[in-house]
């Protein structure tokens, strides 16, 4: 079966507009693993800071593991954040 010009042209266009929607879906997935691995690079500073005894020693000067046993969600990672930009 012979194409015409018409329809080669016409799928030309097809799969440019596919190839342009992957491209869109790939960028997007690429901004969500993005930010994933920053989220994820972050909850492993976080945890590498609390198993570090010597981030919450006596000579820590608080009784930090109070004040994280009474946090909850975002206010402990607020109060080991706070604790890791000091130490810094």
């Amino acid at each position: 079966m012979k194409k015409t010009y018409e329809k080669e042209i016409a799928e030309s266009i097809n799969d440019a507009d596919n190839l342009v929607l992957l491209g869109a879906r790939a960028d997007a997935d690429i901004a969500y693993l993005t930010k994933r691995i920053v989220d994820l690079e972050r909850d492993a500073t976080r945890y590498r800071f609390l198993r570090d005894e010597d981030n919450w020693g006596e000579d820590s000067g608080s009784d930090c593991w109070e004040v994280l046993g009474e946090s909850s969600a975002d206010s402990f990672d607020a109060v080991v954040d706070s604790r890791i930009a000091k130490n810094a």
